[in-house]
Formats: structure tokens, C-alpha cells, sequence
């Protein structure tokens, strides 16, 4: 099955990011004569004592939500399903069959705008401190599952596209420009043990793949948390359950 998605959001609850705040008090087209009292200069909040920044009382960048925001998003979603017996390949029937699944999903767009005054944001395959989490153009995860007598053997391959820091201003180390493609295999098998009793033993994250590591200045202090995405990437490691299903 393949869907095509798009979607527009408008009158969203959003709101700008910090960046788009600082740019709007000092960009020229937003605020010609760097007026203090344009709407986003009233959006910094200043130390009352030194008028900085970095005071004990300043706010910094105020990023208020209004519903004033826009999204754009476009991409494909494919779904396939497989079972396949191996006795299709010319193996005796006792070694079961292959059941092969495939979830991908692709982002043609992804774009943003919190208010009418601001630019669009594109973060298709970009992450920083505007798009936040990362938003790769491609992610899937790809299961195949043996089964065989009262025996199953299994795994699940996940995978997430490389994806680079947006292109704002800022300096950043080269190690934390880009976030290269994971790769993530999960395992599992199962017993029936009886005709009431299953048993199962699964290890997400089998080979123990560490999160990336992108400072604490990337993605803000919402998205990135402990210098990574871990709404995206695997940040406690390997990982063992065991379940048991008991019918009465």
C-alpha cells in the first residue's frame, strides 16, 4: 500500500523561534529604523539593571504561541506485507515460512512559518535550533520473522536518514554539522511452549548503537535534551524483555 500525504496546517498554534525573534528586532526589512519598541524588540527581555542579555532578571527571547502559524508537509508512506513458505523454495514443509514486513515513509516537505512577518523555514533533512528535531527524508523499518513448528525467530531493522544543521547563523563544531544515517537492529524469539503458554525474549537496540552527540546548542533546550534528540535516537542502549502470555 502507498499513500501520498499532504498537509497544510493554517492558523496553527505556534510560535517563533528565538532566532526569529532576534532577527526581527534587528533585521531592516522587519524594523527599518531599529525602532526599541518594535513588536519583536518587545519580545527581548533585558536584564533591568545592565540592559543585557546574560543578567540574573533578563527573559532573553520570548517566544509567545499565537495561531498564527502555517505548515506545509508532503511525502509518501509505503506499507508491504510478504509470507512467504519455504517449501516455496524447495525446503520440507516443517521449516516453516518467512514473514517479511516493510514500513517506510519519505518527506518531500516540511516547511514552517510561525507568523505572516516571518520567513519560511524549511527543515526537510535539516535540524537545529528553528526545525528542533531532526527530519530526515527518509526513515523505514524493515521486520522478517521465521517461523517454524512452535518456534519464531525474528528481526526488526530500523534505519533514519542522515540529516545536517539548518543553515542559520551560527558556529558550530564540524562533529555537530551533521548527524550521519542509523542504523538499528532490534531481535526477538518466541515458544509456544504449550498450547496456553507463550513465551517470548526480545533485545532492542542488539548492537548497542550510542545516540549521536551534538552539544547543547543545537536544537534548543526543548528537542535537545542531554546533548542529543531523544525523541529520534536510541539513548539508553541495549535493552532485554522477556514476556510470557499464559491462557486460561
Amino acid at each position: 500500500m502507498l499513500d501520498y500525504i499532504k498537509i497544510e496546517v493554517s492558523d496553527a498554534v505556534s510560535s517563533p523561534t528565538a532566532n526569529q525573534v532576534v532577527d526581527g528586532c534587528y533585521s531592516t526589512t522587519l524594523n527599518p529604523t531599529f525602532s526599541p519598541n518594535a513588536p519583536f524588540c518587545r519580545l527581548i527581555g533585558r536584564d533591568g539593571f545592565t540592559g543585557t542579555l546574560s543578567g540574573q532578571d533578563a527573559a532573553g527571547a520570548i517566544t509567545q504561541l499565537s495561531n498564527l502559524g502555517k505548515y506545509w508537509v508532503e511525502g509518501f508512506d509505503l506499507e508491504a506485507n510478504y509470507r512467504l513458505p519455504l517449501a516455496n523454495l524447495g525446503a520440507d514443509e516443517k521449516w516453516g515460512r518467512l514473514n517479511i514486513g516493510l514500513s517506510a515513509s519519505t518527506l518531500e516537505k516540511w516547511d514552517f512559518k510561525s507568523l505572516p512577518t516571518v520567513a519560511i523555514i524549511d527543515c526537510k533533512g535539516y535540524y537545529g535550533l528553528n526545525c528542533g528535531n531532526p527530519f530526515p527524508e527518509l526513515t523505514f523499518s524493515q521486520r522478517t520473522t521465521w517461523e517454524f513448528g512452535d518456534f519464531s525467530l525474528g528481526y526488526n531493522w530500523r534505519y533514519i536518514d542522515s540529516t545536517k544543521v539548518e543553515p542559520v547563523t551560527g558556529a558550530w563544531f564540524p562533529a555537530y554539522s551533521k548527524i550521519d544515517s542509523y542504523n538499528y537492529i532490534d531481535l526477538n524469539a518466541g515458544w509456544n511452549a504449550t498450547d496456553n503458554v507463550y513465551v517470548s525474549l526480545a533485545i532492542r537496540n542488539a548492537f548497542n548503537e550510542d545516540p549521536p552527540e551534538l552539544g547543547n546548542t543545537i536544537g534548543g533546550t526543548g528537542p535537545n535534551s542531554g546533548n542529543t534528540f531523544p525523541q529520534m535516537y536510541d539513548v539508553v542502549g541495549r535493552a532485554y524483555s522477556i514476556m510470557a502470555r499464559v491462557r486460561f
